[in-house]
């Protein structure tokens, strides 16, 4: 479950990438020399979009140190500390996103 959670948070990083070094400049640039109102509106939707996004992202990668500090636990190999710090560090970091949020 945890390489899942850090794929899901890589593929959306991506996907961000992908629009903030793409679509947003050249619908940026077209807007400020047309000033037409409707690529505005298309311009602020994907900014948006993309900001609430980073937030999937960050609390995906998050909860993947969570699930494989919890996994941990079953590993003889690791201390009882390593996977606890994991967890719980997994945890406190989603609630640092949905607080800033």
């Amino acid at each position: 479950m945890a390489p899942r959670m850090f794929s899901l948070s890589l593929t959306i990083w991506i996907l961000i990438l992908t629009a903030e070094l793409s679509t947003l400049l050249v619908l940026g640039d077209q807007f400020f020399k047309t000033g037409s109102l409707e690529l505005k509106s298309i311009w602020m939707g994907l900014f948006s979009w993309v900001l609430l996004a980073r937030c999937f992202a960050v609390v995906s990668g998050w909860l993947g140190v969570a699930v494989y500090g919890w996994n941990l636990k079953t590993v003889e190999r690791f201390p009882k500390w390593f996977s606890s710090w994991a967890v719980y560090g997994g945890l406190f970091g989603i609630a640092g996103v949905l607080i800033t949020f």
